[in-house]
């Protein structure tokens, strides 16, 4: 499950789990480069700990916040999304899922993030959370392809990318994902 990190696109931060204890325990941690200590900004508690599954921990683009999963304990698969700033405020639950989320992108404005959830019991599901309020919409665009799996924004933000295999491998995008117009 450790380590897992990622180098902010100043070159000069990193965000990382650091082990702590037994059972998975660890903490979220940023550092600058070569700093070993760093700050704490989230922990794993009793009953959920972090989650290093689909690439976690991420700094969004501008560099402001740290996205993150935690993975529950109890019952089946159960997995939930947050942020943090940098320096530790502003800790946010975004969104739980009865299921195991295996992919999360920014989109390049650092307001939006779209995650991929896969149920024992349903088909996969595609969301996008705003991250301002917490709000969250799932992405009908893709509802027509089998397993669909989020790949990446747009530079621009105005498409959000999916990749579908159903006898080749097909690359799908979607426009105005949230109804705005000029996305």
């Amino acid at each position: 499950m450790y380590p897992a990190s990622f180098v902010g696109s100043d070159g000069a931060r990193m965000v990382f789990f650091r082990p702590v204890g037994l059972r998975r325990a660890g903490e979220l941690v940023l550092s600058d480069l070569g700093d070993p200590e760093g700050l704490v900004l989230a922990t794993s508690s009793s009953d959920a700990k972090l989650s290093t599954w689909s690439g976690q921990p991420l700094l969004l683009p501008d560099g402001s916040r740290i996205l993150f999963l935690r993975l529950h304990d109890e019952g089946p698969a159960s997995m939930s999304v947050w942020t943090v700033r940098t320096d530790g405020s502003d800790l946010r639950l975004l969104a739980t899922e009865e299921g195991v989320i295996f992919k999360t992108v920014w989109d390049p404005s650092s307001r939006l993030i779209a995650y991929q959830t896969s149920y024992r019991d349903r088909e996969t599901s595609l969301r996008i959370v705003v991250v301002e309020d917490g709000t969250e919409h799932e992405i009908e665009s893709f509802t027509e392809l089998n397993e669909p799996e989020l790949m990446a924004w747009s530079p621009d933000g105005a498409g959000l990318g999916v990749t579908h295999i159903e006898g080749r491998t097909e690359f799908w995008v979607a426009r105005d994902v949230l109804g705005e117009t000029g996305r």
